[in-house]
């Protein structure tokens, strides 16, 4: 499906040639035409195409991809309801599925679409059950967990999740250093990121997770122009990486950095004006930047 949903139609036609009359699968086809509407983004035809022909799954297979798929149109178009899609499609997995395919990714991808959905609380709650189900194999989603539990202001439970259980990457001693800066316990970062930290040569972000994390902490201790210097080259390598996520929270930590340490106003500004990016958060600042220098947001 990702790489071509054109060839992935022609065999469906080629197929339906080749079927003895009266025995072609339409239910199957319209689970795969489903997943096509949502791999290419059309959410709505995927809704609509799941509303018409939901009657016909019986099968607990068919009925549990129709599930995750509805879950996956309906965080789409910005829906609560995808999360009781997502957990039917949990449910039905533990119930019929194969152990190939753990329930956890259910939870994850659960938890992910109601971040998106800007409903932080729910998606810990999410997180907890996939880090429950996956036990001594959960060591990424715990760090996603104490990373939301970072962005919400929790961090003692940040702090207990990674100093609990497996041994610490890169990603652990991130939170902590960061953990320990929001609870201005500025020593306590220094030390954690100056001790020990283990490298995964495979991962291609731990660098700029790196950068990120060394701006944010010679901000702390008011080192601003290595702090922007890092934190300005974290955000291009967020941005080159396609992970927009992390760009935006980089370069909200960057323009505050600037206009509230820094006083370098016009230079926050033309960062957001350049980037190209929106949120509220980020229309907040760029407000605020123009107020400060005596204009009408």
């Amino acid at each position: 499906i990702e790489e071509s949903p054109a060839n992935i139609r022609r065999t469906l036609r080629l197929a339906h040639a080749l079927y003895p009359e009266g025995e072609w699968p339409a239910a199957l086809v319209n689970l795969i035409e489903i997943a096509l509407a949502i791999e290419q983004r059309t959410y709505q035809r995927a809704l609509a195409l799941g509303q018409a022909v939901s009657p016909e799954f019986q099968t607990p297979d068919a009925v549990y991809a129709y599930s995750i798929l509805m879950a996956r149109a309906l965080a789409g178009v910005g829906v609560m309801t995808a999360e009781a899609q997502y957990y039917a499609a949990h449910d039905l997995l533990r119930r019929h599925g194969e152990e190939a395919y753990s329930g956890r990714e259910i939870l994850a991808e659960c938890a992910r679409a109601l971040v998106a959905l800007g409903k932080p609380d729910r998606a810990l709650v999410a997180y907890q059950r996939a880090v429950e189900d996956a036990g001594a194999d959960g060591v990424q989603l715990t760090v996603e967990a104490a990373e939301l539990y970072l962005q919400t202001g929790a961090c003692a439970e940040a702090l207990r999740l990674v100093e609990e259980g497996a041994a610490p990457s890169l990603s652990h001693v991130r939170i902590r250093v960061l953990a320990f800066i929001a609870q201005g316990r500025l020593e306590r970062a220094r030390d954690a990121w100056a001790g020990s930290r283990p490298r995964n040569p495979g991962s291609p972000l731990e660098p700029v997770l790196e950068l990120e994390t060394r701006g944010v902490l010679s901000a702390a201790w008011c080192h601003l122009n290595p702090a922007v210097e890092d934190l300005e080259q974290a955000f291009t390598l967020f941005r080159r990486a396609g992970d927009a996520q992390r760009a935006e929270s980089v370069l909200l930590t960057l323009v505050r950095i600037l206009k509230d340490q820094n006083g370098d106003w016009r230079r926050a500004e033309r960062l957001l004006t350049d980037a190209g990016l929106d949120s509220p958060a980020l229309a907040l600042e760029r407000a605020h930047l123009q107020t400060l220098q005596g204009r009408e947001p």
